[in-house]
């Protein structure tokens, strides 16, 4: 006993609303999806920045135990008009012989390609203390974010970073979002 239907056509596709319903599922999932992923891939651009500032911070600290005084690179380097979008954005920047040059005698170069430029700022009093900034837009939204660590001086004072008008780290000695510069 044969269990085919006797009108071949009455099973042959979808129907119209099948259709449409599958559609709407798939538009639910991408309207969840793409919000997350973009999300993923800022917090990804700035995972260097958290590693490169505190590796930055760490060779402050060695600076000041040989030297007495804490190494100032006071611009941003790589310079962001270098790149032919001539802002920050989303696309790397070459590590290029200028902030080879300005980060030399820190002894610190990341490796490779970078999304942030990064500077050091330690004309804040005549204390002893820094701060270090990388600067980026990691989400593409023309707003600079802030990666930044603060080394206090003995009153606790905290200097800001000085390219952009961003202000202090909140809390020291801790590598944190600057939020004034960034909400994301």
């Amino acid at each position: 006993m044969s269990l085919a239907p006797t009108d071949p056509r009455r099973y042959a596709g979808f129907t119209i609303l099948e259709l449409m319903l599958a559609m709407a599922i798939l538009g639910l999932l991408a309207a969840v999806a793409i919000p997350n992923f973009l999300h993923y891939q800022a917090t990804s651009r700035r995972s260097e920045a958290f590693t490169n500032v505190q590796a930055i911070a760490n060779m402050e600290i060695t600076y000041f135990g040989e030297h007495d005084t804490y190494f100032q690179v006071p611009v941003s380097y790589p310079d962001p008009a270098g790149k032919p979008s001539g802002v920050l954005d989303i696309d790397k920047m070459a590590w290029d012989a200028a902030s080879s040059a300005a980060f030399s005698a820190l002894g610190w170069a990341p490796e490779g390609w970078v999304f942030f430029s990064y500077e050091v700022n330690t004309d804040c009093n005549a204390l002893p203390s820094f701060t270090v900034t990388g600067f980026g837009d990691v989400d593409a939204d023309t707003f600079v974010s802030a990666v930044q660590y603060g080394k206090a001086d003995s009153a606790g004072f905290l200097c800001g970073g000085s390219s952009f008008p961003i202000g202090a780290p909140t809390r020291p000695e801790e590598v944190i979002v600057n939020a004034l510069a960034d909400a994301h």
